[in-house]
């Protein structure tokens, strides 16, 4: 009984396919948010408050005001929010997610991790100049990856 030979060609062939198909598991679950750190998919829910929580924790926040028609970029220290739930006690449709992403970012198929982008109007509670505390209506479109990374 001969033995047969494997053929080279073959076997790159089948080495190439296997490549190949574990590329496209990789880029199916990226695509589809999948978390590769906790393995598994994040709720929007989730998302949202890490997005949420982010611009909480932040103690100077900027924003555009017009002075003498001029606009000016100018910080103000926060007054932050006690936890997640005042927040949106205060700012009940405060946040939207897409989660194809809407911002300046790569494709979704040639990111490392797929985005989604977070847009937020909430009542800022701040300090102005003179020590007055104000509040004013605000937006920020944050982008995240599929681990709820803020970038």
């Amino acid at each position: 009984m001969a033995v047969k030979e494997k053929c080279p060609v073959c076997m790159a062939a089948w080495c190439i396919g296997a490549v190949f198909f574990l590329v496209c598991i990789w880029g199916g679950l990226n695509m589809s948010g999948f978390c590769w750190a906790d393995k598994r998919w994040l709720s929007d829910e989730e998302k949202i408050k890490m997005a949420v929580q982010y611009h909480m924790h932040r103690k100077i926040l900027p924003f555009t005001i017009e002075h003498m028609g001029q606009f000016i970029i100018k910080d103000y220290e926060q007054i932050p929010y006690q936890d997640f739930d005042e927040f949106k006690a205060l700012n009940p449709n405060c946040c939207t997610l897409n989660p194809k992403g809407s911002m300046d970012l790569p494709p979704r198929s040639l990111s490392y991790n797929y985005t989604s982008t977070v847009r937020i109007n909430y009542l800022m509670r701040y300090i102005d100049e003179s020590g007055t505390k104000q509040t004013r209506q605000i937006s920020f479109d944050n982008g995240l990856d599929n681990c709820g990374n803020i970038f």
